[in-house]
């Protein structure tokens, strides 16, 4: 039986808990790979990660040299997605070190065999994809993305992507000979004195997009791994507005497929004695809060700030002209609908006519995005967005009207003429919105202002 009165048990910590030495205790090896070595070890409470030479390379200048470049990376860098550095330091375990974050996790392999949620897999994409926009704008390269180097940690399923033993950047002169891990390296890595650019990395990350999803994104995928350079995004933050769109493709195929469902649905009712079905319902993509325009404070600018100033404000305020005349169309058409269920006694045909008019106003979303002159992809999506809830505000008035009315049980007589003459008209306007949205998404790049 436990003595309750001993410290050990009342909760009270052990004061060797707290040894606030500065040298490295309790030296345990993680991995040694090539010429490397890692070990766990112990200061001032906390576990730090040591990365040292292999005892037979410790007095050797090229690797001396390989590991002060990667703690000159690393000091460039302050990303929460990205593995912290401290110190460079002389263990006497470890020898020479770089003195590392402590990440409790596992790899991205590891990760994959839990079978995370499409969420989960989603949000290690993205962080992934801001590590990498992140570094590549200090202008380094990576050049060994692969499962092993991103670790996902066990408290909250974020990225952090480790070891930079073969990066590489614009300012150095020194140690460039190519270096990859096979399976994950872009062509233009096995080729001495070709150029290595962000491009090089996006090349892995394809790879790494098919492990994460081995049936989405498949386009993105492919283009990432183009043999050529130049037939690769020129960005991750060209990759990530790539999925946020072929996200938005999806949706909107889904709400397509909803539809086509609900038509069916409706061409099916028996003529008698129907049971009422549930109005189309559409959901808004979840977005980011963007700003509606971009105004700047003009004052103690010089000349190039102010006419950038005058630009985004001139966006700013076509953005409003824009949903102004959104917010027009759609006042007309909710309003035209409200009179004419005043005449209608039929629940499926109202309906089906509020249907009608969502897709009249998804068309017009489309005819005013394919004339937008936007500054930057910033301000093109907050103008997508911000018509596309007008869009939302009026099918949700009108859906509210149709559900607050008392509806009779049984149907008019010509009720199936008329869902019949409604659902051709669904079907072509569907049709239209179609070709415009393939038009708009074809063309988005030449919206913006060169």
């Amino acid at each position: 039986m436990a003595n309750s009165e001993h410290p050990s048990t009342s909760g009270i910590p052990d004061a060797l808990d707290f040894s606030m030495s500065v040298i490295f205790s309790q030296h345990e090896e993680i991995v040694a790979h090539g010429y490397c070595v890692l070990y766990r070890a112990r200061r001032y409470g906390r576990w730090f990660v040591l990365k040292g030479l292999q005892p037979e390379h410790r007095h050797d200048p090229l690797y001396m040299a390989m590991l002060e470049k990667e703690f000159n990376m690393l000091t460039a860098l302050d990303h929460p997605n990205i593995v912290h550095l401290y110190s460079h330091e002389v263990d006497a375990v470890a020898g020479p070190c770089i003195v590392m974050e402590y990440v409790d996790g596992r790899t991205l392999t590891d990760f994959l065999e839990e079978k995370p949620s499409l969420t989960a897999r989603r949000r290690v994409t993205m962080q992934l994809l801001d590590a990498m926009s992140y570094y590549h704008s200090r202008q380094i390269v990576h050049r060994d993305l692969k499962p092993s180097n991103i670790l996902i940690t066990r408290n909250g399923d974020n990225v952090k992507l480790i070891d930079f033993g073969l990066a590489d950047g614009d300012d150095y002169a020194v140690l460039k000979e190519p270096a990859y891990t096979e399976g994950y390296a872009a062509p233009e890595q096995k080729t001495p004195g070709a150029t290595v650019d962000c491009r090089t990395d996006l090349y892995a990350f394809g790879v790494l997009l098919r492990l994460i999803f081995s049936h989405r994104f498949r386009y993105i995928a492919h283009r990432c791994t183009c043999t050529s350079p130049d037939g690769r995004y020129p960005s991750a933050d060209a990759v990530k507005r790539a999925l946020h769109r072929r996200d938005q493709r999806v949706w909107l195929g889904w709400i397509t497929a909803v539809l086509i469902i609900a038509i069916c649905t409706f061409l099916a009712f028996p003529k008698k004695h129907p049971h009422p079905i549930p109005p189309i319902e559409t959901t808004q993509n979840e977005v980011t809060d963007t700003p509606a325009g971009l105004l700047i404070d003009s004052g103690g600018m010089d000349t190039t700030q102010k006419t950038e100033a005058k630009i985004n404000k001139h966006y700013s305020v076509s953005l409003d002209r824009e949903k102004a005349e959104m917010k027009r169309y759609s006042d007309s058409l909710t309003s035209d609908v409200r009179q004419q269920m005043d005449n209608i006694v039929d629940k499926q045909i109202a309906t089906a006519l509020v249907g009608k008019v969502e897709i009249q106003l998804s068309i017009k979303v489309m005819e005013q995005m394919s004339g937008i002159r936007a500054r930057n992809e910033t301000q093109w999506d907050s103008c997508w967005h911000e018509l596309h809830d007008i869009q939302a505000d009026a099918t949700k008035v009108m859906n509210t009207d149709i559900e607050a009315r008392l509806w009779p049980e049984t149907r008019e007589e010509n009720a199936e003429k008329e869902l019949e003459r409604l659902v051709a008209e669904m079907k072509q306007l569907n049709n239209r919105f179609q070709a415009l949205y393939r038009t708009v998404m074809q063309h988005h790049g030449d919206h913006f202002v060169k």
